[in-house]
């Protein structure tokens, strides 16, 4: 994945997602990102932790520990960062993908897993069904990037509280996804997990149940996925894959309102979240 620009099974970071103006600030001090898209910044950058190569530190037979480091000021924020990812298989069925992050000083952290999921080997998710259990969503602008507003999902085509065939929506409604669902974490401690999506395959008999403990979940559905790879068997179909992101809102140092990805001194951050396939039963 590191020659492409799809940041296929990457961690996105430091930064997930997209930063405003490429700027933020913390504790009265502005730190400028790179501008690598547009006058913003995407996932951390031209050299995100994406893109980059992280040490094993340990592995056992169902488990594998990565760990890089940044300098203070490196990809633009302050403090000398540990970040840490764990993948371990948790029962037959569960991957579990386990983030971390410490800092000498204060500063800002958002990770996010970026897997893409096609449950069948149709090379399509148009027949797949996927439910959402948020009830609202962030409006975003022309450059992908959040308004500022929350709005209810209820009576749009972002109502995805019941399962809904996704070609109704891609195809039908010619609405694509890249958007960030939010969920109430006011009746959730930090560390709890909670259910954010489901998605299945009626042709497999697969289905992907995401639990996390992130304030929201990035989805994306890309149209296509480039030129094909010459390795590659796979054809490349409309809508060949899905992403489910668990992380928090995006550009949240822009706005007040929007929960906070700030990690003060002394204190650390952990992403955990579980990727659960299940044989649907007749």
């Amino acid at each position: 994945y590191a020659k492409t620009k799809g940041h296929f099974g990457s961690i996105a970071g430091p930064i997930a997602n997209r930063i405003r103006n490429a700027k933020v600030t913390i504790e009265g001090v502005d730190y400028f990102l790179d501008k690598n898209q547009g006058e913003h910044t995407l996932h951390g950058g031209f050299v995100g932790l994406g893109l980059r190569e992280w040490k094993v530190i340990a592995h056992t037979s169902n488990s594998i520990d990565f760990e890089i480091k940044l300098e203070h000021l490196e990809l633009g924020l302050p403090g000398k960062r540990t970040f840490k990812c764990r993948y371990s298989i948790i029962d037959p069925d569960t991957l579990a993908i386990d983030l971390s992050m410490s800092a000498d000083q204060t500063t800002m952290c958002n990770l996010a897993p970026h897997p893409y999921f096609c449950l069948d080997q149709s090379g399509t998710v148009l027949n797949h069904e996927l439910e959402i259990f948020a009830d609202t969503y962030l409006n975003k602008d022309h450059e992908q990037l959040p308004t500022g507003e929350q709005y209810l999902v209820q009576g749009s085509v972002f109502d995805l509280r019941t399962k809904v065939k996704l070609e109704n929506i891609l195809v039908e409604a010619g609405q694509s996804f890249d958007h960030n669902f939010c969920f109430d974490t006011s009746q959730y401690p930090n560390a709890m997990m909670k259910p954010l999506a489901r998605l299945s395959s009626p042709t497999s008999k697969i289905a992907l149940s995401i639990h996390s403990n992130q304030r929201g979940l990035q989805v994306y559905t890309p149209h296509n996925l480039g030129e094909k790879n010459a390795d590659s068997t796979v054809p490349n179909h409309r809508f060949p894959a899905i992403c489910l992101e668990p992380q928090a809102w995006p550009d949240s140092p822009t706005f007040t309102q929007f929960p906070s990805i700030l990690v003060p001194e002394g204190k650390s951050y952990q992403s955990l979240n579980h990727f659960n396939f299940q044989k649907i039963e007749p």
